[in-house]
């Protein structure tokens, strides 16, 4: 180097008084150093990533630890950007006199001295580039040096470093152009992405390769004259090719991410409870169905899997097409229909008004100005509970919650986490038990949640993290062990799967619900585990005749469960110790009085349900209340007109249509044979004696009948495809 004349000594003197005067007077280092203007990470509950949205000014970076950087980033950083990084303060004094040095006898900058520290105070205090800056600079890195440690200040810089584009750190420039995480870089794949920062633009993997390989080849020399890698494994690193994978960002669940983005939108790692594979199963299900049912005007659904011992949200698919239809069907409001009213029939018999075969008058019935009619238009004078709910009826319905009290009915609903229904007991009226109300696909599956987990009720989980909240206990274990009984009791698989004969189908308790008008159809189907919930209908709320609950929603409910327990091992509700049975009247479905003629057992809760014997039997015959009797009497009915007859086949149905399925070889597929009377039941096949209650299906039209001790007969019609 040449010797320095008199003037420029006096020049180079003078810059390092002035710097050192401004030192002095410079303030503390008041850096950002939390915000990375990162993207927002939606993981589901076994870490695979859902989405990742860009961060602030649409940056692509991803910050993670030190430790998951990579064997070989930190050591291939200093070797290359700072060689002395582990014994400097912040500012390398070395490398400050040799660009000195440099700069003044070139007369212009032709090298800098800026250490990985200084490059952190920049990134995070941007200035006007200028010698000011530079000394405000070298004396913030020293603060920066005395507030974090060496390895605080690596991972520091390399989450920030350029990698060309809107990619900063190491972990955005791994998965973006490699397609892996930072964790899994080779030693030369490390030096390849290190060797970028330098120049991100001009060195960018995917655009000009044979600059970065290059760059990298540097990269590798420079660590292998600091002894940070032996000879062999430069040569190896030198000689690896570099397979550029570039991977687009992560979109699945999408209806489920923005509403995890617009719940937590301060957090940018969120590791929910989503499970991917349910995702899956019911995105794939709801698809299957909506093309078969897309000729009918239906193009909208919703599906909602929860698991119910944690409470956590396991799927959510808001449409079948995100890219068709962005509003999310699970949180979007709509009349419920008739889902709701298992729990007013659970507050009935927790009150001790009923049991499942309690009688409830289904007459025509007008409450105040208010005429509501069943669905079919049929009645049947009186039915019992389990008869009311299975069926749905309306009119039993709505005389239970005007027997529990309209406003405790709906402060029942709010427990259960109906934050939706928040108008006036008089805004909805009785017809809230029928759908007057609005309220979300999540708020309802979340609902039946609780009688899945036995009456107690908790706010749903949607992050992995979040601890399991405080359960409320609405309901006792016996009255929702009766409601899953009725729910999901024998009769109800005949219209729920087409027949019993499907070795495939768990035992599930569910329940339908169709809108005035079909613009929505429902289904809640649930067991121990899972609660599915299900909506079918239109974004705009167009009706179509096909979306009925039993068959637009309630297929997709039975199809998810098969896939969720495919050998149908699914677990059941276990009978509460608190839950009895008892002897009661056939015909009253209250306890026995002395005229009673004809018995069964039913369920009922000690202390809590109604000891009333019955009063309906007598000497003369049975007494109905003065509005049934004139219902009977109006409509030509001499006996009783409820429909649990002394005896009426339960299994199958008659006008049943069965189909044979595909099974294993050697399995039969069989339906079972269920009458409902105590007595012994003797039964028929196309005429033929019958030993079993199981019949193993064939192909045809087929007459079930029955007979029973007193020679009472029924008889059903099915036919089997």
């Amino acid at each position: 180097m040449k010797k320095l004349g008199r003037k420029k000594r006096i020049g180079l003197l003078g810059i390092v008084l002035i710097a050192e005067i401004l030192w002095l007077l410079i303030p503390s280092y008041d850096g950002d150093l939390k915000n990375f203007h990162a993207a927002t990470q939606i993981y589901d509950r076994n870490e695979k990533t859902l989405r990742t949205t860009l961060g602030e000014n649409d940056l692509f970076c991803i910050p993670i630890p030190l430790n998951q950087m990579g064997e070989w980033t930190t050591k291939a950083l200093i070797a290359f950007e700072d060689k002395r990084f582990l014994k400097h303060g912040g500012v390398d004094p070395i490398a400050i006199c040799r660009a000195t040095l440099h700069n003044v006898a070139n007369g212009r900058v032709v090298s800098g001295a800026s250490t990985l520290t200084t490059l952190v105070v920049k990134m995070t205090e941007p200035r006007k580039r200028n010698l000011l800056t530079k000394v405000i600079e070298a004396n913030h890195a020293c603060d920066l040096e005395t507030a974090l440690s060496k390895e605080e200040i690596l991972e520091q810089f390399i989450n920030r470093a350029p990698f060309g584009g809107n990619i900063y750190g190491i972990e955005a420039a791994s998965t973006y152009y490699l397609g892996k995480q930072a964790r899994d870089l080779s030693l030369s794949e490390s030096a390849l992405l290190m060797g970028l920062p330098q120049s991100p633009h001009l060195l960018r993997p995917d655009r000009h390769l044979n600059r970065a390989l290059i760059q990298r080849n540097k990269v590798l020399t420079r660590m292998k004259k600091m002894g940070s890698i032996s000879e062999s494994q430069y040569k190896i690193a030198c000689a690896q090719k570099i397979t550029i994978r570039k991977k687009s960002r992560s979109f699945f669940a999408p209806h489920f991410c923005d509403f995890i983005l617009k719940r937590y939108p301060n957090q940018k790692s969120l590791q929910t409870t989503l499970d991917f594979n349910l995702q899956q199963i019911a995105q794939t299900t709801l698809q299957t169905r909506i093309s078969e049912l897309a000729p009918f005007g239906i193009q909208g659904g919703g599906v909602i899997i929860i698991d119910v011992r944690t409470g956590a949200l396991r799927a959510m698919v808001g449409s079948p097409n995100f890219w068709i239809s962005q509003i999310n069907g699970t949180t979007a409001r709509r009349s419920p229909g008739s889902t709701l009213k298992p729990f007013a029939y659970a507050m009935a018999m927790e009150e001790g008004m009923y049991t499942p075969a309690s009688l409830i008058a289904d007459i025509p019935t007008s409450f105040a100005n208010y005429h509501p009619k069943n669905y079919s238009l049929k009645y049947s004078g009186a039915v019992s509970l389990r008869q009311a709910l299975v069926q749905s009826l309306n009119i039993p319905a709505l005389r239970c919650v005007q027997q529990i009290g309209l406003n405790n009915y709906i402060e029942k609903l709010r427990n259960l986490g109906f934050t939706t229904l928040n108008r006036s007991a008089q805004h909805y009226g009785l017809g809230i038990v029928l759908g007057s109300g609005e309220t979300t696909l999540l708020e309802l599956s979340n609902a039946y949640a609780c009688l899945a987990r036995e009456g107690t009720f908790q706010p749903l989980r949607f992050l992995k993290s979040d601890p399991t909240p405080a359960s409320t206990r609405l309901y006792s274990k016996s009255v929702c062990f009766m409601i899953s009984n009725i729910l999901g009791g024998e009769e109800r698989s005949l219209e729920f799967v087409g027949h019993q004969a499907d070795i495939f189908i768990p035992q599930i308790a569910w329940k339908t619900g169709t809108s005035t008008g079909f613009r929505d159809a429902w289904c809640i189907a649930y067991n121990p585990d899972y609660v599915v919930g299900i909506w079918m209908g239109n974004p705009d709320g167009s009706p179509s005749p096909k979306l009925i609950g039993g068959t637009a929603a309630a297929p997709i409910a039975c199809e998810i469960f098969r896939q969720l327990y495919p050998n149908a091992d699914a677990p059941w509700f276990k009978k509460p110790a608190t839950l009895k049975t008892r002897t009661i009247c056939a015909h009253s479905g209250k306890p026995c009085s002395i005229h009673c003629r004809v018995t069964k057992t039913d369920y009922y809760i000690p202390q809590i349900s109604s000891p009333h014997p019955c009063t309906l039997c007598s000497e003369k015959g049975e007494s109905w209340s003065p509005e049934i009797e004139a219902f009977l009497k109006t409509h030509g009915i001499k006996n009783r007109s409820f429909k649990e007859k002394s005896l009426s086949i339960q299994s199958p149905q008659s006008g049943t249509k069965f189909r044979l399925l595909p099974v294993q070889k050697g399995r039969k597929q069989e339906i079972e044979l269920i009458a409902s009377s105590s007595e012994k039941i003797y039964w028929f096949v196309d005429g033929k004696l019958h030993p079993s209650t199981f019949w193993a299906l064939k192909k045809g039209q087929h007459t079930i009948a029955c007979s029973d001790t007193h020679g009472h007969t029924a008889q059903a019609i099915i036919t089997v495809e």
